[in-house]
């Protein structure tokens, strides 16, 4: 039943490899966002050892770091 929940979203979840191959940067520097920057989007835990991250929350917290830049 969760598999047919979130299958219109299945092309906009990432890993955190996609995530950081989509922000330009490494999966430890997401890590680092995760702990320090309140911010970055919340993952989303899809099972005990499965994470995936939103690419509009993403794209929506790239637009507010140059809005603040």
């Amino acid at each position: 039943m969760l598999q047919n929940t979130l299958e219109p979203y299945a092309s906009d979840l990432m890993t955190y490899a996609e995530t950081a191959i989509f922000l330009k940067t490494s999966e430890s520097s997401i890590r680092r966002f995760l702990q320090n920057d309140p911010t970055f989007p919340t993952p989303i835990r899809m099972g005990q050892r499965v994470v995936r991250f939103s690419k509009t929350k993403l794209e929506e917290w790239l637009e507010l770091q140059s809005e603040c830049a």
